[in-house]
């Protein structure tokens, strides 16, 4: 992951295998959560405050349960997560200390991260991780939290979880109350935790670095930042694991009402990556001796850009893809779908979920190639930007899985794959 957050987790103090996690869907402005109830696994469609609708998560027609199953977050293993604490006097996470207040931590695992957990009492807990941050409060009231009523035609659900058997300490962690006093002895005696931050060298030559973000952002600033705070943070905290970076700029641009193959858009890459290095010729459209790393529909701008001849690399520079849409997103297709009416039967529910009517402008310019929305002029576009990405890309990075590094994009990433099918 390339940077941490914090996200308030609400938790009954009574025990339970009833709890709902909720948070922003970072893709798309709104409100998802999770609700596990009785071993089932439901994500509302609706926000939970407004009577909710909820559907079985289905990510293609006659796809298999276990694929459905497989993009819920994992909730079920949190318990287990809890139950496998081990005191400690200490931690150590990169270069910082845990600081913990009431001198109740633990160790963990979840998911093959390693977390320092600190109990506060009434106050809730916090874990700690290399990459990830969570601070949990508990709810001042039991909330009952009934079954719901699938209202899309759905099948039962299945059981994603059984129940746990938790030990004292995590009971105590999870409710708020005293820790056992064999625990709090054992303290002392634990040796500490230290998790060394992940690091790198430069093995090729140092250069300024821009960072050209993708679809979503509707603010634009005229000059490059110098940080990404205004990127969506989907660029997390990359300008500190980047030794190969002399400089770190990054573009913020309205990716929001303009699609891929906007002149304008195009242009706009180009002119900011022109300006990070003073060999560059700004006469030819020249890009020199600098690191341009590009994301998502990002990487479509540029290919289209060199494709059109806007701007070209020197041998000095290099381009960094990830994650390009080179063929567009099912994604596109789908919201299509969905304004255009074609399935009006679960519009109401999804809306919630992918944001409003009509789409705008970059998720319609990202439909995928060759299929029913695409014209044979957008299919050459993508052609023309393939062949530029394939001759100019130093380096990509593409995912073969929505599963990856534990971060705060983790809910809405599964929440996109269980809903669009995709043909790779």
């Amino acid at each position: 992951m390339l940077g941490g957050f914090e996200r308030k987790v609400r938790s009954r103090r009574k025990v339970s295998r009833e709890f709902c996690l909720k948070g922003p869907h970072r893709s798309y402005g709104t409100l998802i959560a999770f609700c596990l109830v009785i071993s089932l696994l439901f994500v509302p469609h609706k926000p939970i405050s407004t009577g909710s609708t909820y559907s079985q998560r289905r990510s293609a027609p006659n796809r298999s349960d276990k694929a459905t199953r497989d993009r819920a977050l994992s909730l079920d293993s949190v318990l287990p997560a809890l139950n496998d604490v081990v005191p400690i006097p200490s931690a150590l996470i990169g270069n910082a200390s845990v600081d913990c207040a009431s001198d109740n931590l633990f160790k963990t695992s979840y998911h093959d991260a390693i977390f320092a957990v600190c109990a506060s009492g009434s106050s809730g807990f916090t874990a700690t991780g290399l990459d990830l941050t969570l601070d949990v409060e508990y709810l001042q009231n039991p909330v009952s939290i009934s079954v719901p009523k699938l209202t899309d035609g759905s099948p039962p659900c299945d059981s994603v979880a059984m129940p746990t058997k938790v030990a004292p300490t995590t009971r105590a962690i999870l409710t708020g109350s005293s820790l056992p006093t064999a625990t709090s002895r054992r303290l002392k005696a634990s040796a500490p935790m230290a998790i060394e931050a992940k690091s790198c060298t430069c093995k090729s030559i140092p250069r300024p670095c821009v960072f050209l973000h993708g679809l979503g952002t509707s603010n634009e600033r005229a000059e490059l930042q110098d940080t990404p705070k205004l990127t969506q943070e989907k660029f997390g905290i990359i300008g500190d694991h980047a030794p190969c970076c002399t400089s770190v700029k990054y573009a913020v641009i309205n990716t929001v009402d303009a699609g891929w193959r906007n002149d304008t858009l195009q242009q706009k890459f180009c002119d900011f990556s022109l300006s990070m290095s003073e060999s560059s010729d700004v006469a030819t459209g020249t890009i020199a001796d600098t690191i341009v790393v590009t994301h998502s529909m990002g990487g479509l701008v540029m290919a289209a850009a060199l494709a059109k001849g806007k701007c070209k690399f020197a041998e000095s520079t290099s381009w960094v893809s990830l994650s390009a849409p080179m063929m567009g997103s099912m994604a596109g297709d789908f919201i299509r779908d969905l304004c255009d009416g074609e399935f009006t039967k679960i519009v109401a529910g999804v809306l919630d979920l992918i944001g409003q009517c009509p789409a705008s402008t970059a998720k319609k310019s990202i439909i995928y190639q060759n299929e029913k929305y695409s014209t044979p002029e957008i299919n050459a576009a993508y052609t023309a930007a393939q062949e530029a990405y394939r001759g100019n890309v130093t380096a990509a990075i593409c995912s073969t899985s929505y599963h990856g590094v534990l971060s705060k994009f983790t809910p809405s990433v599964r929440v996109s794959a269980a809903g669009y099918w995709h043909f790779t």
